[in-house]
């Protein structure tokens, strides 16, 4: 529903470079999930010791992501005005405190920390109050230092856009540390959970690819306008083709999955 309300909207209004960014970033997200999903059945059939489903959200997120930068980068896009003080003080409000505070109060329950502590041998009471402080200490902190990366990046100058990735990588850690608090990586080490080793050096490759393409120049858009119906149509029926080949596999390597049914 809110997706034909958005398209519905920006046709009305003849955005089309932003109905042409939303399709190809629902479309990759779509692909990526799906993909996802193919990934998690074929890695649980294999029998590795690995977190599958956060495999199948890493694949969601880069090529939604892929998608989205390509279409950003696919269109020619008109200089647009500053956001007003008070629009940007809540979108940071929203992003930097709002959404972890809400991340924090539902993955640190004390019945959620108890499961925690019993599949890592630990002591409840010991695990459960230590785990609390260190994930809203890090919460406090990462919203002050967020606001004040914000008036440092934002201050207007010629470097302003360059300096936008400090923002990025600093909400990133932020999650990356809380994924850490959450599951005991302090108290246990990297013990029975090798995807949190994953995650530092994710975090690590994004920064050198950072640091080796910061200093090139910007990506230039390839066309002006966007898609047409027939490329669109062909995109669409080439992601059709390929999940349907996934499909066909995925429900050839095994003879079902123990709590596949409950998900639906």
């Amino acid at each position: 529903g809110a997706s034909l309300a958005l398209g519905w909207y920006l046709q009305r209004h003849n955005l089309n470079r932003s109905f042409h960014l939303a399709c190809y970033s629902a479309l990759g997200t779509g692909f990526g999930f799906a993909f996802g999903n193919f990934l998690q059945t074929a890695g649980t059939a294999s029998g590795v010791d690995f977190n599958w489903w956060n495999v199948m959200e890493f694949s969601l997120g880069f090529f939604g992501g892929l998608a989205m930068a390509y279409g950003v980068l696919s269109s020619e896009w008109p200089q647009a005005p500053p956001p007003a003080k008070r629009k940007a003080q809540a979108a940071i409000f929203l992003l930097f405190l709002a959404i972890p505070a809400t991340n924090v109060i539902q993955a640190f329950t004390r019945a959620r920390l108890e499961r925690q502590a019993e599949q890592l041998c630990l002591a409840a009471e010991s695990l459960i109050d230590p785990m609390r402080i260190q994930a809203w200490s890090l919460l406090v902190l990462a919203f002050v230092s967020s606001l004040w990366l914000w008036r440092w990046v934002t201050r207007g100058d010629a470097d302003s856009v360059r300096r936008l990735p400090w923002l990025f990588f600093s909400y990133l850690l932020t999650f990356q540390l809380l994924s850490h608090i959450r599951k005991a990586v302090v108290f246990s080490g990297f013990r029975g959970q090798p995807e949190h080793l994953a995650y530092i050096v994710t975090f690590v490759m994004l920064l050198a690819l950072w640091a080796i393409l910061k200093g090139k120049a910007r990506p230039t858009a390839t066309h002006a306008e966007p898609s047409t119906p027939k490329a669109w149509f062909i995109v669409f029926l080439g992601t059709i083709a390929i999940l349907a080949l996934l499909a066909v596999v995925s429900i050839s390597i095994h003879e079902g999955l123990p709590g596949a049914r409950q998900r639906f």
